[in-house]
């Protein structure tokens, strides 16, 4: 089919799914608690004609936007959080919170969720235009940084019955990548003790403390003995108190655990949970365990990304005014190292050379595939174990900035961003008709997943 009236469509809208990103990011509200914003992506779709549900899945902020009714089902994932203390004026080239703001967009999440209520408007139109029968929904997924969001609602069936699910994320590049993520568990470790005065009577302490640190020490040995693909990261969160001469009756530590696959992330932990389970011996007090979250890997879909991938070659990419290039070389003038070793590794050290040497992503990059994980984690992953997924990235920053940066956020509002939140949601249309109108398309999706979750059962691999 032609393309180019539903693109007609979403360049017509542009205005007003730029100035509601813009609005996400003023309001930069935390996971859990991004009321506005789900509220505002949630108004714009029901006066496209969306019936709205909100609460889906327990969660408040998250919802469900439905048009049309009956086979297939075509679903567009939506997130909106912002990040803690990552405040920074909109525009310029240097680090300067807004006064009177903690928070700010340093994931681009402002423009993720847009995109793709966008994308799922221009698809709604197209059903009703051409009298086709099936169901568009878009998931508003909150909480996606802190809690992992889609893995709750994951958990909560919320996932089931869709034919395809299809996100993406802002990015420097203009790529699909087959390739899989990290899962990993966040868990918090809350030591007790006893109290004591340090110099008086420190016979009569057990301090909980030492006991954060003594499993801090037994991680940092353990970390020899896990796949080399796997990650450890702590904070100590409560340190018990900030008197020295005071045996400290409390203190905390939270874990991320990262692997490529949800079994190896579950043993690291019950791994991780026995040198606690050691420290609180040696030092004679008691350890408690909570599993925060978790999120799994990201199981690849090949049907759905070369889908992805084809509309993305004929979408137009944006074409960059000089006053894009002008922010995007003023923002790379301030970053002391530009990290494309990941597009290196995947495309090759020529196309990452090619790369480097431009400000804005000039053109699509070709479909990127490999067995080894990408080095982060996306609750994404938990959708794909439970519908075929599959995601892009769209060019809205400078070459080489990196996520939850103070650069990231001084670009969520500049055109250049628009424009790549703009070209994320004509891949993503254009895909979604694709599918409508080929399904075997989509039983090609649906095989390719049974296949790669063969013997699998998320639900126990997430001690469920």
């Amino acid at each position: 089919m032609d393309k180019e009236k539903l693109y007609a469509h979403l360049d017509e809208k542009a205005e007003a799914f730029t100035a509601l990103s813009d609005r996400i990011w003023d309001l930069a509200e935390l996971g859990m608690e991004e009321v506005k914003s789900s509220a505002a992506i949630a108004e714009l779709l029901q006066r496209e004609g969306f019936n709205i549900a909100f609460g889906t899945g327990g969660i408040d902020t998250a919802f469900l936007a439905t048009y049309g009714s009956g086979s297939p089902h075509i679903a567009f994932l939506g997130e909106f959080d912002a990040l803690p203390n990552m405040s920074q004026k909109a525009g310029i080239a240097k680090p300067e919170p807004e006064e009177g703001k903690t928070n700010g967009h340093g994931c681009g999440h402002h423009l993720l969720g847009v995109a793709s209520a966008a994308a799922a408007i221009a698809t709604a139109k197209w059903l009703a235009d051409e009298k086709i029968h099936g169901t568009v929904e878009y998931y508003g997924c909150p909480a996606e940084e802190n809690f992992s969001g889609k893995a709750i609602l994951a958990k909560a069936g919320v996932f089931t019955g869709i034919d395809a699910a299809l996100t993406w994320h802002p990015s420097c590049y203009n790529v699909v990548f087959g390739v899989s993520s990290l899962a990993n568990y966040k868990a918090g470790f809350s030591f007790t003790g006893v109290a004591a005065h340090a110099a008086s009577a420190p016979h009569l302490g057990r301090s909980a403390l030492d006991a954060v640190e003594l499993m801090n020490v037994g991680a940092n040995y353990l970390r020899e003995h896990i796949s080399s693909q796997a990650r450890m990261h702590y904070a100590v969160t409560d340190t018990g108190g900030n008197s020295a001469n005071v045996v400290q009756a409390h203190a905390q530590v939270e874990y991320i655990i990262r692997a490529p696959q949800l079994d190896q992330v579950n043993d690291i932990y019950v791994r991780l949970c026995d040198v606690a389970k050691g420290a609180a011996l040696m030092t004679g007090t008691t350890v408690e365990f909570k599993l925060i979250k978790t999120c799994a890997n990201i199981i690849n879909n090949k049907a759905l990304e070369t889908v992805l991938q084809q509309n993305l070659e004929s979408a137009a990419i944006p074409l960059w005014s000089q006053d894009d290039i002008a922010l995007a070389d003023s923002m790379i003038e301030t970053m002391k190292d530009r990290d494309l070793s990941l597009v290196g590794a995947l495309a090759g050290k020529q196309a990452a050379m090619e790369l480097s040497r431009q400000a804005l992503h000039e053109n699509a990059l070709p479909y990127l595939s490999a067995k080894t994980a990408l080095p982060m984690s996306s609750d994404v992953g938990d959708a794909s174990w439970n519908t075929p997924t599959a995601q892009l990235s769209a060019a809205c920053y400078a070459m080489g900035t990196a996520e939850h940066t103070w650069q990231l956020v001084a670009q969520g509002k500049a055109p250049a961003a628009h424009k790549g939140m703009l070209l994320a949601a004509k891949v993503m249309a254009g895909s979604a008709i694709d599918l409508f109108l080929s399904p075997q398309i989509l039983a090609q999706a649906a095989e390719d997943w049974k296949n790669e979750l063969a013997g699998k059962d998320y639900k126990k691999m997430l001690q469920l």
